[in-house]
């Protein structure tokens, strides 16, 4: 399960995509990744094993595509993603959204 990742320095809970693509060259090699169609096919007869996984993404953040997308894109690696949509439908930033936005914007980021 993943959230946002960078490429660059961050200070907030996120992962660094050199980081990420370890972890997804571990899980290819080592485990049966499963698609969202394979997943639910799988579910309905029960009939999974201990290698099999899923990969999911969770609150829609744009690094999910930029950067998680893209690469697992070229893998032909399939994932789940599971937008806020409130977050579209409201126009409403969760809170550690706006405190992201506030540092990365901020000139004086030593105070905040």
């Amino acid at each position: 399960m993943y959230h946002h990742l960078h490429k660059y320095k961050s200070k907030f809970h996120s992962l660094h995509t050199d980081k990420f693509k370890r972890q997804i060259s571990f899980l290819k090699k080592n485990y049966n990744i499963l698609t969202p169609s394979e997943f639910y096919e799988k579910l309905k007869k029960k009939n999974f094993n201990n290698k099999d996984c899923v990969l999911t993404f969770d609150d829609g953040y744009s690094s999910q595509y930029n950067l998680a997308y893209k690469y697992l894109n070229k893998l032909n690696i399939k994932a789940f993603y599971f937008p806020i949509t409130s977050q579209i439908e409201n126009s409403n930033l969760h809170l550690v959204n706006k405190v992201q936005l506030i540092c990365n914007y901020s000139k004086n980021k030593q105070k905040i």
